[in-house]
């Protein structure tokens, strides 16, 4: 199989013209999203029938992204970004209120305070969660695979457990359990 798939790449291509038409309306960072903006994107440019799936997607991919950057910090910064990035350009979510990256637990969750009028989006199902998790954990660690990086693999399934375990609600464990 060819990586990224036709699938990922158009995945990636649609969130990237989605955050340039918010970037262009003052409403995104140009190096990715701000967590306050995408329930606005969600309400403006989402059909609600298609916000779960599309919080999905923004969920694994932006939490794959996060954890590739935390293990190649360990295993080699280089193979992030110049081999990861390059093949996988998922979108990187940023904390409004604090400096650095926000977790995508929150594209999950209920925002606090006044975020909550701009988040009323559909919420994925667990079945939808796990159901993406196969397609783009899936095909991640296929490619993994294919490019001989167990090590970068089997780092990123401790990653992501040890991140539910520090940074996620009791409700998301089963995201990883095994």
């Amino acid at each position: 199989m060819p990586y990224p798939s036709q699938a990922m790449r158009t995945w990636c291509e649609n969130v990237e013209k989605l955050r340039q038409e918010m970037f262009r309306l003052g409403k995104a960072r140009e190096d990715g999203w701000c967590q306050c903006q995408i329930g606005e994107a969600l309400g403006r440019f989402c059909p609600q029938d298609q916000q779960a799936q599309f919080c999905s997607g923004l969920f694994w991919s932006i939490w794959i992204d996060q954890v590739f950057y935390s293990v190649s910090r360990h295993l080699g910064q280089e193979f992030y970004e110049q081999t990861f990035r390059p093949t996988y350009r998922f979108p990187k979510l940023f904390s409004h209120p604090t400096p650095g990256h926000a977790s995508p637990a929150f594209l999950l969750s209920e925002p606090p305070g006044m975020l909550a009028q701009d988040w009323r989006h559909q919420r994925p199902s667990r079945e939808l969660l796990l159901k993406d998790k196969e397609e783009f954990w899936g095909e991640v660690a296929g490619w993994l695979q294919q490019v001989e990086r167990q090590d970068i693999l089997q780092a990123a399934e401790t990653d992501f457990k040890d991140d539910l375990q520090r940074r996620f609600p009791e409700a998301l464990k089963f995201l990883f359990s095994t």
